[in-house]
């Protein structure tokens, strides 16, 4: 059969038109499959067979088309051009105008879903920096960004306004306001500012204890305010407050745990230890907080007690690593590349820091989601994952690892990862309140906003400002 001839009786038999109509169909289902599947917790692997299934199945349908036509009397095999039997021209043209409008129909639906995914892209990244702003570790942002106030952080400070007028404030509250660095050195504020957020994990490990997170403790550094407006503000009966003076070898700290309402001291200590005894005085301090407060280690189902020390003990990395948390909440790009480095040198002196690599991976996302682009951010994104996946292996039971994966997973759009790997955050450490807030933002960009509104605001329970 010449060139033409054979053009012309694909063109007859309206093979092409098939061809188009089922990539664009294709096309519309693998769309539709991603959107879809998340809401029901299918696995990844099921959208890649969707697609395998499409790609298999496209010779097969043109080879249909070549062989096989339409009539009004059912499907029968295609005569030649020349045959008796071969379909009339005017019904050749209306199958070819039915084709040309399931075409048209198929774009048409094509256009307004790509539209519609443009929207929920942007909106999404709105609120990836968002939750990046309200992430009680660090608050990373876009440049030029001055100031944390969104609508999503309006509208929940104003949902945390109506439950505070509703509710009285639980007796088993407290706020660690950041310790005073007596060292004389303010470089070594770092350290004074790491010992506070580590009693604040620590305190989050207690079942019915509300504990307030650094985003929201810390804005009241140096703060004029009386304990009972501090408590006020932050919807807490207690305080602890306390000053660090450390030296080569020696540390001292002060910690007192007074009652917001009329600034009365319920505990007090002083400790002065070898720094080497550090890990040891932090827990001493954080059991007499407990047992003043009547406080018990959770026992919720899954719970695992979180840490984010150095298995080895290594003081060179936590500090290090306390660096880090410090360089990371200066909320700009300088202070996360800062904070990458000084990771990076607390995983070099312990390979086996597990809440140092999802540190380093949080970190990298951060940087990559709020100020790259191109083949900068999709190295950053590398780098990421790397470190998020060496942290799973050292410490699979580790919430900081799974919702560092989430974060990952929510900048890239990869909903049904971020959504498992948050849900497992939350199963492993049921007060974390940023991955209560990381977790609505999933659900919101989902379609889900009941349950996202209602997990935001027990996020703003513990980060109220």
């Amino acid at each position: 059969m010449a060139d033409g001839g054979f053009l012309e009786e694909l063109k007859r038999r309206h093979v092409v038109r098939v061809a188009i109509a089922y990539a664009v169909a294709g096309w519309l289902l693998v769309q539709v499959a991603t959107q879809v599947f998340p809401f029901f917790n299918i696995p990844n692997w099921a959208v890649r067979l969707v697609v395998i299934l499409l790609a298999i199945g496209f010779p097969i349908v043109v080879a249909f088309a070549w062989i096989y036509e339409l009539t009004p009397e059912g499907i029968r095999r295609t005569e030649s051009a020349d045959s008796p039997g071969a379909r009339s021209e005017h019904a050749g043209r209306q199958l070819g105008r039915k084709l040309n409008a399931l075409i048209i129909a198929a774009l048409v639906l094509a256009v307004a879903l790509l539209g519609w995914r443009l929207v929920v892209l942007r909106h999404a990244s709105s609120l990836a920096n968002d939750v990046a702003a309200h992430n009680p570790d660090a608050a990373p942002r876009n440049p030029g960004t001055t100031s944390h106030a969104t609508p999503d952080s309006a509208t929940g400070a104003a949902a945390s306004g109506l439950q505070h007028a509703a509710q009285t404030i639980p007796e088993k509250s407290v706020a660690v306001l950041p310790f005073a660095n007596e060292s004389g050195n303010k470089d070594e504020q770092f350290f004074s500012d790491g010992l506070s957020d580590d009693l604040i994990n620590a305190l989050s490990q207690f079942a019915g204890l509300k504990v307030i997170s650094r985003n929201s403790a810390f804005q009241f550094r140096d703060s004029k305010d009386s304990s009972a407006e501090i408590g006020k503000l932050l919807d807490v009966a207690h305080l602890l407050e306390g000053s660090v003076q450390r030296s080569e070898n020696e540390v001292r700290i002060t910690a007192t745990l007074v009652n917001a309402a009329d600034g009365s001291v319920l505990w007090s200590q002083r400790y002065d230890k070898p720094y080497k005894d550090l890990f040891a005085l932090q827990d001493a301090i954080t059991q007499s907080v407990a047992d003043a407060l009547k406080a018990k280690l959770l026992t919720a189902p899954g719970a695992v007690v979180q840490t984010d020390r150095p298995p080895s003990g290594n003081l060179d990395a936590y500090t290090a690593y306390l660096r880090g948390i410090t360089d990371y909440a200066r909320a700009d790009e300088m202070g996360v590349r800062q904070a990458i480095v000084a990771y990076q040198q607390a995983v070099a002196i312990d390979p086996g820091y597990a809440a140092a690599w999802a540190a380093l991976s949080r970190a990298w996302t951060n940087l990559g989601g709020g100020f790259l682009g191109g083949t900068a951010q999709q190295q950053a994104f590398t780098q990421a994952r790397r470190a998020g996946d060496k942290t799973l292996q050292l410490a699979p039971d580790l919430a900081a690892a799974h919702s560092a994966r989430s974060y990952l997973a929510y900048v890239e759009s990869d909903w049904n990862e971020a959504q498992s790997e948050i849900q497992r955050a939350l199963q492993l450490a049921p007060n974390d309140g940023y991955a209560k807030y990381l977790y609505g933002a999933v659900l919101a960009t989902l379609g889900q906003c009941r349950r996202a509104t209602d997990l935001v605001q027990e996020a703003l329970v513990t980060n109220p400002r």
